[in-house]
């Protein structure tokens, strides 16, 4: 793992990862293939905003292309058996049942690892779009919320 990493920067990949795969199970086998993969080509970024832009894509990736095997659990490079949902963080569990981009919109734009204007042509979208789908999300997890007994999202 690269040492110029900052320990909260790496909080956020892995709440990031938490998010978008909705298991504590699910964020550790997606970070695991993706910091394998970053090792052999850390020599390519020079700064750190490089690096996350990087494994932030890198993990979005992975978790859209692995959704269905994360969720459930049948990754065979988990390890472990996947937890139970009354285990998991709840808002781990409402974030992972939204659809992209508004999943990764959200996500990127709580943990605050972009600022607003580099998440929309990260997400390749234009400024209007993004404040839509951050609504649309915020409107779907407050939902979500309210029919479970939880708390409001805003």
């Amino acid at each position: 793992m690269d040492p110029n990493l900052s320990r909260e920067t790496l909080s956020k990949l892995y709440r990031f990862a938490l998010l978008l795969a909705g298991s504590t199970a699910g964020a550790e086998w997606i970070l695991a293939r993706v910091f394998e993969e970053f090792a052999t080509q850390i020599g390519q970024f020079r700064t750190q905003k490089h690096r996350t832009a990087y494994l932030v894509a890198k993990i979005r990736e992975c978790a859209l292309a692995d959704s269905k095997v994360v969720k459930s659990g049948q990754a065979a490079d988990a390890g472990g058996e996947e937890g139970t949902p009354a285990q998991e963080p709840s808002v781990a569990i409402r974030f992972s049942s939204l659809s992209e981009p508004v999943r990764s919109a959200l996500a990127l734009f709580y943990l605050d690892l972009f600022p607003v204007g580099e998440l929309a042509a990260f997400l390749n979208v234009d400024m209007d779009e993004l404040g839509g789908l951050l609504q649309a999300g915020r409107d779907r997890l407050a939902a979500n919320s309210t029919e479970g007994g939880g708390e409001q999202f805003t």
